[in-house]
């Protein structure tokens, strides 16, 4: 009984997620992802230290987290 109803929403997941997979949403065909990469607009300021280090910053005032990465 068990390893039946497990077969049976197996079998029904699978064609669910065909369905799904097989339909992109309206959205992402609507414009070329080029253009929407183009679209976005994120203000940054950049330069370089007297030791040679590459600063970028791009203030994002929405939540209080500080990213860091070397």
């Amino acid at each position: 009984m068990y390893r039946a109803f497990v077969g049976a929403l197996m079998a029904t997941l699978l064609s669910i997620s065909s369905t799904v997979a097989a339909a992109p949403p309206p959205s992402v065909t609507a414009a070329p992802l080029a253009d929407l990469v183009r679209a976005v607009d994120i203000p940054y300021s950049k330069f370089v230290l007297p030791n040679g280090l590459t600063v970028i910053v791009a203030p994002d005032r929405k939540a209080p987290l500080v990213a860091v990465s070397v």
